[in-house]
């Protein structure tokens, strides 16, 4: 069989596993913004006892449900397929030899040895790169039908936000806010009045009669001069 073909087959398979592991990014971003708005609305939802929260509520848990299928089969697509490739070049070199030895064993002449181990080889090759290309086109097939129903949901999840869009518009609009009671507090008057209080209640105290100042004994020895300068005279 021509290995040009078998090549080719193979190249093929190869490119589509790293194409559709790219594709996997386009559904992965709408993903995110349909997470997105779905988080914003139910946020933002003056929610309320009526049939159109109640619509509202029921539409966008389809879409989350469809949402989280959708990652379900992403995650697959990219999870727990094994594809093959074809054996490294040292890997080949040495059966080639191996090939050529073994058919020198068999009392072949040196040309009909290398000539066998080329047919052989040939042949061995061609079985890889079929068994690979096979191997590596189911798991494509695979991989690429579940992006393609990841796809399918993520649509069906934006179809639902859209048809929930309306009921959230008109909740939001025809809901009255909630009326806050609020108490504004002027502290600077409150304190005022503290030290108002403080003031009437606190009792004026009385202080005691200034005292002099005690006398202060310390040694001298004056009494010792005087003495002295008696005796002098």
């Amino acid at each position: 069989m021509n290995r040009e073909i078998l090549q080719n087959q193979y190249d093929a398979e190869m490119e589509r596993k790293v194409s559709l592991s790219s594709a996997v990014n386009v559904p992965i971003v709408a993903l995110t913004v349909i997470a997105t708005a779905t988080s914003t609305m139910i946020l933002k939802l003056p929610y309320s006892h009526s049939a159109f929260t109640y619509i509202f509520i029921s539409i966008v848990a389809i879409s989350v449900a469809f949402s989280g299928y959708a990652v379900i089969l992403l995650f697959k697509s990219l999870v727990g397929h094994n594809h093959a490739k074809l054996p490294l070049s040292r890997e080949l070199k040495e059966h080639y030899e191996k090939l050529i030895s073994w058919y020198r064993e068999q009392e072949e002449g040196e040309e009909s040895s290398v000539q066998s181990a080329n047919q052989d080889f040939e042949d061995y090759f061609n079985d890889c790169l079929i068994e690979a290309a096979d191997i590596n086109s189911e798991n494509n097939i695979i991989r690429g039908g579940y992006i393609h129903e990841a796809t399918v949901n993520i649509s069906r999840a934006l179809i639902a936000l859209f048809l929930a869009s309306p009921f959230f518009l008109y909740v939001k609009i025809n809901t009255e806010p909630p009326v806050h009671k609020i108490e504004i507090i002027n502290h600077d008057q409150g304190k005022i009045m503290n030290d108002k209080k403080q003031t009437t209640t606190s009792k004026p105290t009385t202080s005691e009669k200034p005292q002099g100042p005690p006398v202060k004994i310390f040694k001298d020895n004056s009494n010792k001069s005087s003495r002295g300068s008696d005796k002098k005279g």
